[in-house]
């Protein structure tokens, strides 16, 4: 009588390993699993060990973590070169944000706009806004990139 209700309800270990192997089916990673992946290795690990874990991803997100790497030693036209094509919203921002970088706002200005959820990328996207002459226009990105997302 003193038995907690969980273990009246709960399958036996038996039940629950059945249970398993029948649903267990064929998962894998998707499209967000992979850009989850080339986004870390590009944005957090050394150069070395980002490109050795980016061999094994599958194209775009191999470039998409080499390029994003790229972008963050500084050497921008070579990341440009990665990112383009590569269909992804974070690839866009980080391009452009290359370009932005290499001097060309207004060939940068597309690709942030798409993107632009980085503090990099946002910070970026106003101040080729406010160069513009768009200053109202500058709070929605930084906004964008400093309020917490649900």
């Amino acid at each position: 009588t003193d038995v907690p209700e969980f273990f009246l309800t709960h399958p036996y270990t038996e039940e629950r390993i059945a249970a398993v192997v029948k649903d267990s089916g064929t998962a894998r990673p998707d499209r967000r699993y992979w850009q989850l992946q080339a986004v870390a290795a590009g944005l957090l690990l050394e150069k070395q060990e980002c490109l050795d874990r980016a061999a094994g991803f599958p194209a775009p997100y191999d470039r998409l973590a080499r390029g994003l790497m790229l972008s963050r030693s500084g050497e921008w036209a070579a990341a440009v070169q990665l990112l383009d094509g590569v269909d992804e919203p974070v690839a866009a921002g980080y391009k452009g944000l290359c370009l932005y970088r290499m001097g060309d706002s207004q060939a940068a200005l597309p690709y942030l706009t798409r993107y632009h959820a980085s503090a990099e990328t946002a910070m970026a996207l106003a101040e080729i806004l406010h160069s513009n002459g768009a200053a109202a226009q500058t709070v929605r990105p930084l906004r964008s990139a400093w309020t917490p997302h649900s």
